[in-house]
């Protein structure tokens, strides 16, 4: 991983990020959009930057944050030291798996917008991301005449499954956070109250440690699944169904019900363990639409009457999400 940048996110508390570079920015905007398919797997620093696989489909990404024209991408160089001829950006992401894969190649918006738009076409396929781009014919040609230059062998199939994506954002996290904060807005994820960007960093970091991880650890390892995106992502309406069941338990204590919320919030980040030892401590116990909801809380906290590990807010936060999971899975 290159290009690191260690800007503060001042909003949710939240630390500064280690690892923040263009490739988990689109490693991050590729996972909200793709959140909600159940087949969903993101693999970071596999055989390419990024690997996705959803609806059967293997997709190869190479990310580059650099300033390039369709011409640097397509440019073959040499090593400094041994004079060996590298491979351009564009052969190096198609020698990758079978003609049955698909292949993007993402560039930053250093790439000029209107050679972009010149050179390439909309795709009506926006397949991972919105916004794909495929070459022109006049473009394809150009690829072509470098391939049989460079005598590179690509077979047809390949070529038909290249798709490009410019980023609206480079290297700056500010910039980048914002555009994905929209974005998760828009595929109804909860951004209120400084959650959308303690989200996008706990999404960050856990794409940067999964880059970190060895290839001989295992491809699971380096796996993010969309299960793992939802246990970060609250969508609006829980959100609303939250508040409004806070509001039940307690009607007159607005300070009470913010401080509960605010525990919920932190769930994600501070409390997964001790989640999964509440929801041990509550096997036997299933929610149901036609269930009070405040008599199941209710019972489930006297049930975790002599569990001492977190104070009775947290425990009150984190029955009400395990609730609200039990919900969401009956959808």
């Amino acid at each position: 991983m290159s290009e690191h940048h260690t800007d503060i996110i001042d909003e949710g508390g939240a630390r500064a990020l280690r690892g923040f570079n263009f490739q988990t920015a689109i490693g991050a905007l590729i996972a909200v959009l793709n959140y909600s398919a159940e087949d969903f797997r993101l693999i970071v620093e596999g055989k390419e930057d990024l690997e996705v696989y959803k609806q059967d489909t293997h997709t190869y990404i190479q990310v580059k944050s650099s300033k390039l024209t369709t011409k640097k991408i397509l440019q073959c160089g040499k090593a400094k030291q041994t004079g060996e001829r590298r491979l351009a950006i564009l052969y190096k992401l198609l020698e990758k798996g079978s003609s049955g894969d698909r292949y993007k190649l993402v560039v930053s918006n250093k790439f000029d917008q209107s050679k972009f738009m010149e050179e390439f076409q909309i795709c009506s396929n926006n397949f991972l991301l919105d916004d794909v781009y495929v070459p022109t014919d006049a473009t394809l040609e150009m690829i072509k005449s470098h391939l049989e230059k460079d005598k590179i062998i690509v077979p047809e199939e390949k070529l038909a499954k290249i798709f490009f994506y410019r980023a609206p954002f480079d290297v700056n996290f500010k910039t980048a956070a914002t555009y994905i904060c929209g974005v998760m807005a828009e595929q109804g994820i909860s951004v209120d109250a400084g959650y959308g960007r303690i989200a996008i960093s706990e999404l960050v970091r856990m794409i940067y440690q999964k880059g970190e991880c060895s290839s001989e650890e295992g491809i699971e390892k380096k796996t993010i699944s969309a299960e793992d995106l939802r246990r970060i992502f609250k969508t609006s309406t829980r959100k609303e169904i939250e508040k409004a069941i806070l509001e039940q338990l307690f009607p007159n204590q607005i300070l009470q019900r913010t401080i509960i919320a605010r525990e919920i919030f932190k769930i994600p980040f501070h409390y997964r363990y001790i989640k999964n030892e509440i929801q041990s401590c509550l096997k036997g116990r299933q929610f149901t639409p036609s269930m009070s909801e405040v008599l199941f809380i209710n019972s489930c906290m006297q049930a975790l009457a002599g569990y001492q590990k977190v104070t009775e807010i947290v425990k009150y936060a984190i029955v009400l999400d395990l609730m609200l999971d039990t919900f969401e899975e009956s959808l």
